[in-house]
């Protein structure tokens, strides 16, 4: 019976590790929207909205790597062209890290795309959607009459900074080593936020290694 105990024990360490593993490998979601849908907007062929996003009002990386982009699409399923730009002048202009077209595969709801490659940013990086077709899509809008000062608008070859509300896009974003290509400033890491994953993994197997040392002492008492 205790032999049972100490396994039961050494089993939730385990699920514990690999916990902790999981949690530091993990995603994060970067929204500056409350995600309640006010209103949307739409504009002319070559004009664009963007969401600046700063890390440091999410996570405490230096450093990350974009890995999947979002918008809440409301209508038109016209294809629009999705830019990551680093290296960041007073608006969203500055070094495209990676364009592409997209399509909105749902209507009134969150579209996902991932993203290809190494898009590592640091610091303050844009999301920018630009129009191919005139007035399709709308791209939905959150948090009237004021918004988190994080949305900018390109039109008429100009920018303009929205802070009456905030355009529905998001980034999502893993934790990366500082030695990737960057879209801006290169920063000491964070050792303890690299090497938590490593050392998650290095408790993990500590514990199957106390589960079968476990098992085999309490066989031989049991023989």
């Amino acid at each position: 019976m205790r032999s049972i105990r100490l396994l039961a024990v050494a089993v939730l360490a385990i699920v514990l590790a690999l916990s902790s593993a999981q949690n530091a490998f993990a995603t994060t979601e970067l929204a500056y929207d409350t995600n309640s849908w006010f209103d949307n907007q739409s504009l002319d062929v070559g004009e664009s909205i963007a969401v600046r996003f700063t890390l440091s009002d999410f996570v405490s990386w230096p450093q990350a790597r974009v890995v999947r982009v979002a918008f809440y699409v409301y209508s038109g399923n016209a294809a629009f062209r999705v830019h990551i730009r680093g290296n960041l002048g007073t608006e969203c202009t500055g070094l495209d890290l990676a364009t592409f077209d997209v399509t909105p595969h749902v209507l009134q709801d969150w579209n996902y795309y991932d993203v290809s490659g190494s898009v590592v940013v640091s610091g303050e990086f844009c999301v920018v959607a630009e129009w191919l077709t005139l007035g399709i899509p709308y791209i939905g809008l959150s948090n009237p009459p004021f918004g988190s000062g994080h949305s900018y608008r390109y039109q008429g070859g100009l920018w303009f900074h929205d802070t009456g509300y905030d355009d529905m896009i998001r980034a999502y974003v893993d934790l990366v080593a500082p030695s990737a290509p960057v879209g801006g400033v290169v920063m000491p890491a964070n050792t303890l936020a690299i090497l938590t994953p490593w050392l998650a993994v290095i408790g993990l197997v500590g514990c199957i290694g106390t589960v079968v040392a476990v098992a085999r002492s309490w066989k031989k008492r049991e023989n």
